[in-house]
């Protein structure tokens, strides 16, 4: 039997509602989880430097755009996911890829996976021990993860170099004194006078 105009039109009209009501749904579950990262990347910004800063390695220039797009992937793009695919894409294919490896640990630590970030830095550094970015960023995931002593240190080594490392020295210095203090103490009285000489190199 034939469709008579009249029919179609509503049948497109119940489409297009349909189709209408799933765009609004899918916006309103998806605009907080965007919001959400939003707010992660931003509060973590001034951690995230350009994976090239302090770089000692020259990158073929078709390498340096890759790891520069993704890294605008995570701080221009606001995209931790998106950013995290790329420079793991670029892990795989290159795994000395260092700056690929650092925008993959940034997304780390805005995702909230600070102990894979410095998992993933700390043999970066051991190669590289002034590689700015890495540094930083690792600095961070210690903070993060309540190694308050141990990322002083390392924003204090930066703080000539970076502000970002600067200011958060400043705010963590009586915290990480307190700390060391009591670990030399408990050392010391227990008669490990060379874990207690450690703790305030």
């Amino acid at each position: 039997m034939p469709i008579s105009e009249a029919s179609a039109a509503r049948r497109f009209a119940v489409a297009a509602a349909l189709i209408a009501a799933l765009a609004a749904g899918c916006a309103t579950t998806s605009a907080p989880r965007d919001a959400g990262r939003a707010r992660a990347v931003l509060s973590e910004r001034p951690y995230l430097q350009s994976p090239l800063t302090g770089y000692p390695l020259v990158l073929a220039p078709a390498r340096q755009e890759a790891v520069l797009d993704a890294w605008a992937s995570l701080v221009e793009r606001l995209d931790p996911e998106a950013a995290g695919r790329q420079a793991a894409a670029l892990v795989a294919v290159t795994p000395g890829l260092h700056p690929a490896a650092v925008v993959l640990a940034q997304a780390e630590v805005v995702r909230g996976e600070a102990d894979a970030a410095r998992a993933r830095l700390e043999p970066i550094l051991a190669e590289l021990p002034e590689y700015d970015a890495a540094r930083l960023l690792l600095a961070r995931a210690r903070d993060l993860l309540g190694e308050v002593p141990e990322a002083y240190r390392e924003y204090r080594a930066l703080a000539p170099r970076i502000s970002a490392a600067r200011d958060r020295a400043a705010e963590l210095e009586t915290r990480a004194v307190e700390i060391v203090g009591r670990r030399v103490d408990d050392a010391l009285s227990r008669g490990h006078v060379e874990a207690g000489r450690a703790d305030l190199a």
